[in-house]
């Protein structure tokens, strides 16, 4: 474990909303709107990614150090990574990540029909002080945290490489497509 990494990258069933946000053995101390560099893949029933030069878009999840051990444990359990006798599903890898601009995070944001708390109650900053200027290529992560890799060829198990699509207003591509 790096002693520095406070948090999580998240791009699919872990994320709010979806079916294993339950799984988390924490509190986050803040849900951030974020996105990062990689090559995301779909199928029905979960996401992967692996490295790449799309922006893929997800949510940082950032905790307590002393919960840190915890959330590592039980998310490598959920991912498949560092499992005594099986190979890994997924790796678990330190990335760069990056906060959407206010347009960004809220051409992403889906209705929120559970009333969970929303991402301005979650994060102290407002969307307005995390902006990034999406015309620059010099971009600057605002941190590092943990993230998943799929360990394996993703087409080669039955995924689909999800690309941007003209519809979206965002620059990220995101699962679930739909």
């Amino acid at each position: 474990m790096n002693e520095s990494i406070k948090a999580f990258f998240v791009y699919g069933t872990l994320c709010r909303g979806q079916c294993r946000e339950h799984l988390w053995p924490a509190q986050p101390i803040r849900i951030v709107e974020a996105w990062t560099y990689g090559t995301l893949y779909g199928r029905a029933d979960y996401p992967a990614m692996r490295n790449g030069t799309d922006k893929v878009a997800g949510e940082y999840w950032s905790f307590d150090p002393k919960d840190m051990s915890r959330v590592i444990a039980a998310l490598d359990e959920i991912e498949g990574t560092h499992q005594v006798g099986q190979p890994n599903l997924y790796d678990r890898v330190i990335i760069d990540v990056y906060k959407r601009t206010n347009e960004e995070a809220h051409a992403m944001l889906e209705p929120n029909p559970t009333n969970k708390p929303s991402l301005e109650s979650l994060d102290k900053k407002p969307l307005d002080d995390l902006a990034i200027d999406d015309n620059s290529t010099n971009h600057s992560p605002f941190d590092r945290a943990y993230g998943y890799h799929y360990a394996i060829d993703p087409i080669a198990d039955g995924f689909q490489q999800i690309s941007k699509s003209v519809r979206q207003t965002s620059p990220c591509v995101k699962w679930p497509t739909e």
